[in-house]
């Protein structure tokens, strides 16, 4: 059975069907800045740190001081005892001669591997020591060498080298490594749109099944982190919990008690169509309750978005300053869709929430396109599924686009809000309907939603003919149906009232004719006494 070294990144080791091969050769291959040093690294560190398999990293590029200094620049922990360094440099006044072996350097490791116990051993940069050596012939004899002494000592070896690229020579020990490999590793990275995208792919693996395709992943504080999708990650909690409250009561009535537990919700509508209001509300109910909650913002800092929310009775800060909510901000094109997805999933991972909020996912489409994005947005409603939180996702849509998503988030969320405006003479309101929701037996109503000192309530439309009243439009017409149903209901009661309103109009008109005949009078007085005197 093929025994394997884990690297102890999640995603890389499942795509490896659990990691490298032990006692056969692996080559790691790459451009510049691909990412093959820290892959090695990661790879040494996790053996030392946590499976108690000391690493030698052997690089004939960089001095051994620069791959120390590089291991404590990430968040792995201290550097264990077990991880060693060592410098084997190229001279480059160094001539190739026909005579040159490897049998010194296989010499030097046999005895450093005996000395420090190495398991877990890295060759970097080969290729500049190979093509030093004459012929064709005797490099792919020295090249055998190295590889029977990786096949006998039962160590797993990463042989990083250079990318193939019409090179001559180094094209030619790249074949030559690559056939002689029992595991192959790409790592690519291009720019595409303004936007730096690295992906890693298993070109081959002899006697393991792995994955085929080639999958995402970024570099940040934690190294290498794989953005592959795997069926067999499950939700880390249970999800046979009370429906989670929308933070609206109207709308939970819509939903029977509110957002089935553990489920992803999309709201869905144009600028100023109160989302940002509704996630407030959303993420305040779950404070309340206790829960763990975590805001993600792309549009406004978040000392603005508490500030705003604080003026419809909305009030975050208690909840940020207890711990409870984690609020966190970012610029949709200042990091690739893949660093975004990333941070996320390490947010996640770092506060436990019960509830996230993302508002809106939409600024991530701005700066670089909906296809570009979509793989990490896949990645990152993956994420949300396992951590087995409610999960609530603004996207901002445009007039054309009416009800439909900029990112297509609707076809694969479990419930979709959408918000519009009613707007019918010199009025403009907001109205909400429940698009989908699944498993749930939802309201299909279409209902107006008002902003008060005290939160967000829904209040029912008033249908007519073609469309819809809302306001005070809304208002006015449910006054007059009702006084026409009272009039309906007691006509002779309603006409004894008019004609008592009648009564006391006639009886104030004839007070204020009374009154002008007075001063009437009053006038002919004075003006008889001015004549007699």
């Amino acid at each position: 059975m093929l025994r394997k070294a884990a690297t102890g990144i999640p995603g890389v080791d499942e795509m490896l069907d659990g990691g490298f091969p032990v006692g056969r050769p692996t080559l790691v291959t790459g451009d510049s800045g691909a990412g093959k040093t820290i892959l090695c690294l990661q790879t040494l560190f996790h053996g030392a740190s946590s499976c108690g398999e000391p690493g030698l990293y052997l690089s004939f590029e960089e001095r051994s001081a620069e791959m120390a200094r590089m291991v404590t620049s990430f968040d792995w922990g201290d550097t264990p005892e077990q991880l060693h360094f060592h410098d084997a440099l190229i001279d480059m006044d160094f001539e190739a001669t026909d005579g040159l072996e490897l049998t010194g350097l296989l010499a030097l490791l046999d005895h450093m591997c005996a000395r420090d116990g190495i398991r877990r051993l890295v060759l970097d940069g080969i290729d500049v020591l190979l093509h030093r050596i004459g012929s064709g012939e005797e490099r792919n004899a020295e090249l055998g060498r190295l590889q029977r002494w990786i096949r006998e000592n039962d160590r797993t070896v990463l042989i990083t080298v250079k990318a193939k690229g019409d090179r001559g020579l180094f094209d030619e020990i790249y074949e030559a490594l690559l056939f002689g490999s029992d595991c192959a590793v790409h790592l690519q990275r291009r720019q595409d749109h303004r936007m730096s995208q690295r992906s890693i792919w298993v070109t081959k693996y002899r006697g393991s099944k792995h994955g085929e395709n080639a999958y995402p992943f970024v570099i940040n504080k934690r190294g290498i982190v794989s953005l592959h999708l795997s069926a067999n990650m499950q939700p880390d909690k249970l999800l046979d919990r009370a429906p989670v409250s929308t933070g609206v009561q109207e709308m939970d009535d819509m939903l029977r008690g509110g957002f089935p537990a553990g489920s992803i919700t999309l709201y869905t509508g144009g600028p100023g169509t109160a989302k940002t209001t509704l996630v407030g509300s959303f993420i305040h109910a779950a404070c309340l309750r206790g829960e763990r909650a975590l805001l993600i913002l792309f549009d406004e800092f978040p000392e603005r978005v508490v500030g705003h929310l604080r003026s419809v009775g909305i009030d975050l800060q208690p909840h940020v300053d207890s711990g409870l909510l984690r609020m966190e901000y970012a610029i949709g094109g200042s990091l690739s869709p893949d660093h975004h997805g990333a941070s996320i999933r390490d947010w996640i991972i770092e506060h436990r929430p019960d509830v996230i909020a993302i508002d809106p996912l939409s600024s991530l489409m701005k700066p670089f396109g909906r296809a570009a994005i979509w793989p990490s947005v896949e990645f990152l409603l993956h994420a949300i599924r396992i951590s087995g939180a409610t999960a609530l996702l603004s996207s901002v849509t445009t007039g054309t686009e009416e009800e439909s998503s900029l990112l297509h988030v609707s076809t694969i969320a479990d419930n979709w809000v959408h918000l519009a405006y009613g707007i019918r003479g010199a009025e403009r309101n907001r109205v909400l309907t429940i698009v989908k929701a699944r498993g749930v037996a939802h309201s299909n109503d279409l209902r107006e939603m008002i902003l008060g000192s005290d939160g967000v309530s829904l209040t029912e439309v008033y249908p007519i003919d073609g469309g819809m009243l809302t306001g005070r439009t809304r208002v006015a017409r449910m006054r007059a149906d009702k006084a026409k149903h009272d009039q309906d209901a007691n006509p002779v009661r309603t006409d004894a009232a008019g004609l008592t309103l009648t009564r006391m109009r006639l009886l104030d008109d004839m007070a204020q004719l009374s009154d002008q005949l007075r001063r009437i009078d009053a006038d002919d007085h004075a003006e008889e006494q001015s004549m007699e005197d």
